[in-house]
């Protein structure tokens, strides 16, 4: 949270939280940070699907004609092959999109501009290269609703996120296998390169679609599992974590759990606090209260959330004690008043 917020909260819970935002505004800002990384996901996976289904199907003969007059095959060939894979990329940075990750948002409009282009440049396709333009100019403006810090390996891909995925692509095959029907299949098709074979250049650019779509996935799949173990603090960290611990004269039985080795840290912006945790999937884990000043308490429940909703995960306490549930119920009542 802002230094301006936390200077708002007093050392007491109050039985009516300020209706501030995360960037101190009102009304609308709160509506278009909600609304804007939903629709921005969805609009990211619909232009996903437009390039991966537009690449599964035979180009239109006269606009063909007309750019391999000015253009040479190899770069048509290439065009149409790197306009499926960023259909692919998309189907995946929507997921980040609907989690709010800056990443997700960097990514998106640099891989739809590249988009826009590789489809003027594969078959003239001007209509949905200036739809994917558009989509791309219209998510400029919002950086500020993706404000979640994060990588797109930082396990993101959920299960109805790939089952989605999964189906797009079973759709695209299912596309290629209708518009080419009457084409019987041999193997020479993969390595066939002619100005008129648009069989042989979908098969090639869904093929590599699939095959990016699955290493992306394992990826993500990997990134889950690393997330279960790694533990980001520094030797720094623990050192003042530890400080803070022994200057703590009545702390939880729990806190002792820091020296096992595998908790991150999140400090309080005063730094006489901190909130230790491990994670779990999609949840910062804390066990117990914090460990500080008891003062600080609510203080150290702010910085904590705030890191994991940044993170894009969901902030757990478990096993807090009966005088942390007063400023737990602050914490929900701020962000409720926050989320409206």
């Amino acid at each position: 949270m802002a230094e301006k917020e936390l200077a708002e909260i007093s050392d007491k819970p109050s039985s009516a939280p300020p209706a501030t935002t995360r960037s101190g505004e009102f009304g609308w800002r709160v509506f278009v940070d909600a609304a804007v990384p939903p629709a921005a996901a969805i609009t990211c996976f619909a232009a996903g699907v437009l390039l991966l289904f537009s690449a599964s199907q035979p180009n239109l003969a006269g606009r063909m004609g007309e750019l391999l007059t000015v253009l040479p095959l190899p770069l048509v060939e290439v065009s149409h092959f790197a306009a499926s894979l960023l259909g692919m990329l998309l189907l995946f940075l929507a997921v980040g999109l609907w989690r709010r990750i800056d990443a997700a948002w960097g990514a998106a409009i640099l891989v739809l501009f590249a988009g826009a282009g590789f489809s003027l440049l594969k078959a003239l396709h001007w209509e949905e290269a200036l739809l994917l333009a558009l989509i791309a100019g219209a998510l400029i403006p919002f950086r500020r609703s993706f404000y979640r810090r994060g990588h797109m390996s930082d396990g993101l891909l959920s299960l109805p996120s790939l089952l989605a995925i999964l189906a797009v692509t079973g759709i695209a095959l299912w596309v290629l296998l209708a518009a080419y029907e009457n084409v019987p299949y041999q193997d020479d098709l993969w390595w066939t390169f002619l100005r008129d074979s648009d069989a042989p250049r979908s098969m090639r650019a869904l093929a590599g679609a699939i095959t990016l779509g699955c290493v992306v996935a394992v990826w993500q799949i990997i990134g889950v599992r690393q997330g279960r173990k790694a533990a980001d603090h520094t030797a720094a960290d623990f050192a003042r974590a530890e400080a803070i611990f022994a200057a703590t004269e009545k702390g939880h039985p729990d806190a002792n759990l820091m020296f096992v080795g595998d908790k991150s840290f999140v400090f309080t912006p005063s730094g006489k606090s901190f909130v230790m945790y491990g994670r779990r999937g999609g949840l910062w884990i804390a066990m117990g209260n914090p460990v500080g000043p008891a003062e600080e308490q609510l203080d150290a429940l702010i910085a904590f959330h705030e890191a994991a909703d940044h993170a894009g995960k969901s902030p757990v306490i478990y096993g807090a004690s009966d005088d942390l549930l007063p400023a737990l119920d602050y914490l929900r009542d701020l962000v409720a008043a926050m989320a409206r």
